[in-house]
């Protein structure tokens, strides 16, 4: 007898009444049911010791997470369920089916491929989940084009707004122009305070653009070259690293710097004491560098903090001074700035994590992320700013339109330097990344810390500008700005 997989939508799929069919029905039942510790069990227990994960998303997690089920958790947290949509190919003991996701962090689209053992009980021996482009076309729009993509965009966001998956703000604009512009959630649960457009959100790494914009700037006016070693401006760094490492390195995470920064058990010490981008520095711990500076790409927070202090060295201002003076003045943006926590500032909104503490793997409900907020700066990046979906479009505009920056230096900034490995066509240039989306470019950068996600995309052929500000856990951005990816280019 076939077994009927699906939610209730239209498209139902009836797996095979084969070994393979079964197991796999099963996984489906499970995993969309929600009920995270049964998901967890089942992925733990249903694998043979020997399956393999290589080549698909599961390689991204470690093997303990992997062998504890903990991935299936993280798996159901992103998307909420898979709704097998078709089967591509079948046999007794192999079966790849294509599935939608119900609230997507990418394409929305995936293939789920398993295989198991031919001799019983039948054990899973391989399994995979490849994104995919959609199989389905977007019709053609009976109304004007834009209109169109945000009634698609707003049906999304009330859908995920609805199952709590995003509280924030999210704007997109075409030619600098806004044509969608609302905010949704709380900014602060416990009095109530809803989200607005003017609120602001900490930006995290989207940080590293105003970082990078800043040595550009000082590289037009001469005060300095990308291929000064770093030993130039910081003399007393005491890694020797400084001697060979230059700002072109630091600027496209091709140093050889370690990701991580800190003395974690110093720094949660006496977090309430930095404040100063001198006192992030005295925490950075000593390390090795993982390879030969300029032969790979390895994203590096440290790289950036360093690149702060050369900003700091260099102009003789605190960099906050700098970036707000140099940036975010002449670009108009008048509500964005590195605040203190331990300040009152209007129209703040507060970040809010609802993964576990110990682990991305555990779900809780949500708390506020005040004891994992740092008090002033940021370790991702060095800014720690505050920002508006309005002001960063003040931002995307003015860098466009050379208020900034010479024309020549913004592409130097903008312009391709490095392949990043992690996905085809994917560079990233000085302080951003830049991504071919079914064949347009797209430029920007995305930022994650505990209760906080942001992503600024720059459709730099197409024209548009979108900005998606979360006071909620990765991926509550990176989902509407992947779907967005979807609709502008697609449409």
């Amino acid at each position: 007898m076939n077994t009927t997989v699906g939610d209730g939508s239209p498209n139902v799929v009836t797996m095979p009444n084969t070994p393979v069919g079964q197991q796999l029905a099963r996984w489906f039942q499970i995993f969309n049911s929600g009920d995270l510790a049964t998901i967890r069990d089942l992925a733990a227990t249903l694998y043979a010791p020997t399956a393999h994960y290589a080549d698909s998303s599961l390689a991204q997690y470690p093997e303990a997470e992997r062998t504890s089920g903990n991935w299936a958790v993280k798996l159901y947290s992103d998307n909420r369920g898979l709704i097998p949509y078709g089967i591509e190919r079948a046999t007794e003991d192999e079966l790849v089916i294509l599935v939608q996701e119900r609230y997507s962090v990418d394409t929305g689209w995936a293939k789920v491929a398993c295989t198991v053992d031919s001799a019983p009980p039948h054990p899973i021996t391989a399994w995979a989940i490849h994104p995919m482009a959609s199989p389905v076309v977007l019709g053609t729009p009976t109304v004007d084009k834009n209109a169109f993509i945000m009634a698609e965009l707003e049906r999304y966001l009330d859908q995920i707004v609805v199952a709590d998956l995003f509280s924030g703000a999210v704007l997109v604009a075409r030619d600098g122009t806004p044509i969608f512009m609302q905010a949704y959630g709380l900014a602060h649960k416990g009095y109530n305070v809803r989200n607005h457009v003017d609120t602001k959100f900490n930006v995290a790494s989207v940080n590293k653009m105003f970082t990078a914009l800043a040595i550009v700037q000082l590289a037009e006016r001469g005060l300095l070259s990308f291929d000064d070693r770093l030993r130039t401006f910081l003399r007393d760094y005491p890694n020797p690293a400084a001697d060979i490492i230059t700002l072109h390195q630091l600027l496209t995470h091709t140093s050889g710097l370690e990701p991580s920064i800190l003395n974690q058990e110093t720094f949660w010490a006496h977090k309430e004491r930095v404040r100063t981008i001198a006192d992030w520095m005295a925490l950075l711990m000593d390390a090795p560098l993982l390879f030969e500076p300029g032969t790979r790409w390895s994203y590096s927070n440290r790289g950036f903090l360093l690149l702060g202090a050369v900003i700091e060295q260099v102009t003789q201002q605190t960099y906050f001074d700098y970036v707000r003076d140099n940036i975010y003045r002449p670009a108009g943006m008048r509500n964005t700035n590195a605040c203190e926590l331990d300040e009152d500032v209007e129209d703040r909104a507060l970040g809010y994590m609802h993964e576990g503490l110990a682990s991305p793997f555990e779900l809780h409900p949500r708390r506020n992320n005040l004891p994992f907020s740092v008090i002033k700066g940021s370790p991702h990046g060095n800014g720690g700013a505050y920002s508006t979906v309005t002001d960063l479009l003040q931002f995307a505009t003015a860098l466009q339109q050379h208020r900034l920056l010479s024309p020549m230096y913004t592409q130097i900034l903008l312009g391709n330097k490095v392949a990043t490995g992690r996905k085809e066509n994917e560079h990233y240039g000085y302080g951003c990344f830049t991504e071919q989306v079914n064949g347009h470019v797209i430029t920007g950068h995305a930022g994650t810390l505990a209760g906080v996600n942001a992503w600024l995309d720059l459709y730099r052929d197409l024209g548009y500008t979108v900005v998606v500000l979360a006071n909620y856990d990765l991926p509550a951005a990176q989902r509407v700005g992947k779907k967005l990816r979807y609709l502008l280019t697609s449409a």
